[in-house]
């Protein structure tokens, strides 16, 4: 969904009538916004400008990490064992999930 700000006070509409289009077509400034990001958890996804050196050096270590995690680094196995996915694959199959 597409949301239209209105040129006068920037409140969002939904009016996709051809009279607010073509008024729309003739503003000076014409701007809209579509998410089209799902829903996220992590709080390192986004790198941000924060005056707090412990927020530039918790994302400094996380982004190190990342990068090279050296000796680290562990293999989703050794977290999420093949025991554990076939208890999740039972569960999925057992209330319909493919």
């Amino acid at each position: 969904r597409v949301h239209v700000l209105n040129e006068l006070d920037a409140t969002p509409t939904d009016d996709t009538s051809a009279s607010h289009r073509l008024t729309m077509a003739f503003s000076p400034l014409k701007t809209a916004s579509w998410n089209i990001a799902a829903v996220n958890n992590n709080p390192f996804e986004y790198w941000i400008t924060h005056p707090d050196p412990q927020y530039e050096e918790l994302m400094a270590g996380v982004q190190g990490f990342i990068d090279d995690a050296g000796d680290r680094d562990v293999a989703v196995s050794e977290v999420f064992t093949p025991a554990m996915f076939d208890e999740l694959a039972a569960s999925m199959t057992a209330v319909g999930w493919e």
